[in-house]
C-alpha cells in the first residue's frame, strides 16, 4: 500500500501553479471538503479524488474548481463558483481541485494541460502519478 501524501505542489509546464495541495482523505474528507472554513488560504487547494462534480452548499465563499481526468489532465475549469451551486466536470472528470477564487491566472491552466505532483517532502513524482487515494 502506498503512503498517502498529505501535501504536494501542483506543477504544470515546469511551473508550480499551486504551492500546497491537500488530498481530502477518504469519503468523509471528500464529503466535508471545504465546509466549515471561512476561506481557502492563498496558495492552497483541496484535491478531491474520486470526484466528478462539486457543490458549494453550506459554504460561505466562492471557489475556483479545476476538474482533472484519471491521468491528471485538465478537463474543465470553473471560475468563481458561488455558494449554493453545483459544478460538473463533464466527460472524463475523475478529480477536482478546489482553490481560492482568482488564485490561478487565466493563462496558468487550460483544458488538456497535464498536472504533475511534487510531494512536500521534496521527492518528485513522475508525470501522471497523482497523490494516492486514501
Amino acid at each position: 500500500m502506498r503512503r498517502a501524501i498529505e501535501f504536494a505542489s501542483a506543477v504544470c509546464r515546469g511551473t508550480v501553479i499551486i504551492p500546497r495541495v491537500r488530498l481530502a482523505a477518504g469519503p468523509v474528507g471528500r464529503a466535508l471538503g471545504l465546509l466549515g472554513r471561512s476561506a481557502v488560504p492563498p496558495g492552497e487547494a483541496l484535491l478531491l479524488r474520486p470526484c466528478g462534480a462539486v457543490h458549494t452548499f453550506g459554504m460561505r465563499f466562492p471557489i475556483d474548481v479545476v476538474f482533472l481526468d484519471a491521468h491528471d489532465r485538465v478537463v474543465r475549469i470553473v471560475r468563481d463558483l458561488p455558494p449554493g451551486r453545483v459544478a460538473r466536470g463533464g466527460r472524463g472528470a475523475r478529480a477536482a481541485l478546489e482553490l481560492p477564487v482568482g488564485w490561478l491566472a487565466p493563462e496558468a491552466l487550460a483544458p488538456g494541460d497535464q498536472l504533475t505532483w511534487v510531494p512536500e517532502s521534496g521527492g518528485a513524482r513522475s508525470q501522471g502519478s497523482p497523490p494516492p487515494q486514501s
